[in-house]
């Protein structure tokens, strides 16, 4: 489902937030019009290059998107989906009711039970952690169909489970604001023990789009400062 909403093109006059900005330089070498950055003697992207300056500083880091992924079902952001399953699956001609008349009762129990998980939290800020079980058992439905990339994704679900409830919490509270859309998502998630931060990673001859403007907002809005843009500067040889 694509989300399209109306914005401004310039909604730094909607929005307004004080970024943390952090701002390296390096030395840059274009390639086919791309800039690359110098990290012990050889050249990398600048999300590379940011992978690796917050590993060296005893950070974890994962990537901003599949953090957003798995939360796309922790906060129920694909509600749709079960009921797109719901129809398929009803659709089916001679004996589909009977055949798949269990399966269907699964999805809408599962449905149930997410939903009242969910709304705990959302209303009560408290987190059953059997919440994140039964989103692995939704992802588990929706990708059985693409069995690509699964051991990564349980990967992150499994790092979640780790994470202190209070994180969950505002996180789920986040991505339920902003609902299935992925424009804006920053480009790493870093972490050290109970500390982390989305960081948006920029040339110095980028600029931050009106989806990152909007995402930092609520971002900040809901779960707080643990986000930032790490700004790489040219450092001329």
């Amino acid at each position: 489902m694509d989300i399209e909403l109306e914005l401004p093109e310039n909604i730094n006059f909607l929005y307004t937030h004080d970024v943390e900005f952090m701002t390296i330089e390096v030395p840059e070498e274009r390639r086919n019009g791309k800039p690359y950055y110098i990290w012990n003697d050889e050249f990398v992207s600048a999300e590379v290059l940011a992978t690796k300056l917050f590993q060296s500083n005893g950070f974890s880091v994962i990537s901003g998107l599949e953090i957003r992924n798995a939360y796309n079902y922790i906060a129920f952001t694909r509600d749709y989906i079960i009921d797109e399953f719901i129809d398929r699956l009803s659709k089916h001609k001679q004996f589909g009711k009977l055949e798949f008349g269990n399966k269907i009762q699964e999805l809408k129990n599962l449905r149930k039970k997410i939903t009242a998980l969910k709304d705990e939290v959302m209303k009560h800020n408290k987190l059953d952690r059997e919440l994140i079980e039964l989103a692995i058992t939704l992802h588990k439905e929706v990708r059985i169909s693409h069995p690509d990339n699964l051991f990564k994704e349980y990967e992150i679900f499994e790092f979640v489970k780790t994470r202190s409830d209070v994180e969950i919490i505002s996180l789920i509270k986040f991505f339920d604001k902003i609902g299935s859309l992925y424009k804006g998502t920053p480009d790493l998630f870093i972490y050290k023990k109970y500390d982390f931060a989305f960081i948006e990673v920029k040339s110095n001859t980028d600029s931050l789009s009106k989806w990152q403007n909007c995402f930092i907002h609520f971002f900040q809005e809901i779960v707080g400062r643990n986000i930032m843009v790490l700004n790489i500067v040219n450092d001329k040889w």
